[in-house]
């Protein structure tokens, strides 16, 4: 999941609230959130090599877990939380979407 990932489960919190739904994530939420940090701090460093150069170009702020984590926003979002399901990479799963399966 991108930086965005935060915004993106936010909207689909607040489009779907209390309906029953399961998001699959296929990796631990702190392997991603160290995914995402590392992606961030990647760009940050880009922005400010282009600051050096442009110096009204906006930097990102420092990566903050509180702000930024999913941890943090399932922290926040307990409810939410419990609609979160790791999937394991040696386990097989369906993931029902409600269609009717044609076979």
């Amino acid at each position: 999941m991108g930086t965005q990932s935060a915004r993106r489960l936010q909207m689909l919190l607040d489009a779907r609230g209390d309906s029953e739904f399961t998001v699959h994530l296929t990796y631990p939420i702190d392997e991603i959130d160290a995914a995402r940090k590392a992606e961030w701090e990647k760009q940050q460093a880009k922005e400010k090599k282009k600051k050096m150069n442009k110096p009204g170009a906006l930097v990102r702020e420092d990566w903050s877990p509180k702000k930024h984590s999913l941890a943090s926003f399932f922290a926040t979002n307990k409810a939410f939380a419990k609609k979160v399901a790791i999937v394991a990479e040696d386990e097989s799963h369906v993931i029902d979407l409600h269609d009717k399966l044609g076979y």
